[in-house]
């Protein structure tokens, strides 16, 4: 059996709400080094947008989604995604314990409240794509085997960034830690496993062998555009856009889909106490204006600023 692993994350930059990193992990019939998914399946799935409406857009999350087109495009493309992996998606909660496993115990106080899903997509449309997904891979012998994610809320964010001494270091630590949790290297004969580069990064060797104290990384080469390893049978590459790969595409848009139901949330939590707040995304400079509408709201209901705002 062979594996092809693609990672990637959503929320990185902004100063409210969580960090989603997550692993999709696609069960190919022959070495995944020598496969493009994208061709495999292009009967159903595209990298643009298909106006035809025939096949289901799986791309960088940026590339799918924009707030000027709302969330039905990205959340179609999620929702699929995450039911042709076997993974409950009526609720946000559903959606939640089917990445990670189960609700932490300490969840910050906006995401208490579950709700159903989807928001914004056809559940009839939904259907139909997922119907055909399945033909086309059974046909092809390819299966979506599993999707997780990480889901880090802001105080857990903020003790990791402060631990590691950098965003960029935290990303990695959260990110191959993710894989490691979720890497069957026993069970298969050869993995590709593939994820963006992280900041300027090129070694990642010490990395690896931090997370896969059992298997020595081998260098097979370090550079601006991709250093890539192999372990034992399997491959690891850090590449830059690292989403022209199906499964690291697919990663994005879960990553980004649990990010803006993470924020539906937390703006429903915030708007139930204040009906007259305008709503945020959490980014950089509007995520300011958000802290200084809320900031006697936030002393009112006494939620500490390390569960509120990101210190990096």
């Amino acid at each position: 059996m062979h594996a092809f692993y693609g990672l990637d994350e959503a929320g990185f930059g902004p100063n409210l709400g969580p960090l989603v990193v997550s692993v999709t992990r696609w069960r190919v019939p022959r070495a995944a080094s020598g496969i493009d998914l994208y061709e495999e399946l292009a009967e159903v799935v595209s990298i643009e947008a298909d106006a035809s409406g025939t096949r289901l857009h799986l791309a960088d999350s940026k590339v799918v989604y924009s707030p000027s087109r709302g969330l039905a495009a990205l959340e179609l493309s999620a929702q699929c995604l995450l039911r042709l992996a076997g993974i409950d998606a009526a609720t946000f909660h559903s959606v939640w314990i089917g990445l990670v496993g189960a609700l932490p115990s300490d969840l910050e106080p906006w995401f208490l409240t579950d709700f159903a899903v989807p928001l914004a997509a056809k559940p009839g449309e939904i259907d139909r794509f997922v119907s055909g997904c399945r033909t086309a891979f059974d046909r092809r012998g390819i299966v979506l085997s599993a999707i997780a994610s990480d889901i880090v809320q802001t105080r857990r964010f903020n003790e990791l960034t402060t631990f590691h001494d950098s965003k960029g270091a935290a990303l990695s630590r959260i990110t191959l830690g993710l894989l490691g949790r979720n890497w069957t290297h026993q069970q298969i004969d050869k993995a590709l496993v593939i994820l963006d580069k992280h900041g300027g990064r090129n070694r990642y060797d010490n990395l690896l062998m931090s997370e896969f104290p059992d298997i020595l990384p081998q260098c097979l080469g370090e550079g601006r555009e991709c250093s890539r390893y192999r372990l034992g049978p399997h491959e690891f590459r850090f590449q830059m856009k690292a989403e022209a790969h199906l499964p690291v595409a697919a990663a994005s848009i879960i990553s980004k889909y649990v990010r803006e139901l993470a924020m539906e949330a937390f703006n429903r939590f915030w708007l139930a106490h204040d009906p007259g707040l305008r709503p945020t995304k959490g980014y950089p400079g509007d995520a300011s204006r958000f802290r200084t509408d809320v900031q006697a709201l936030q002393a009112r209901l006494e939620i500490p600023d390390d569960v509120f705002w990101r210190s990096r």
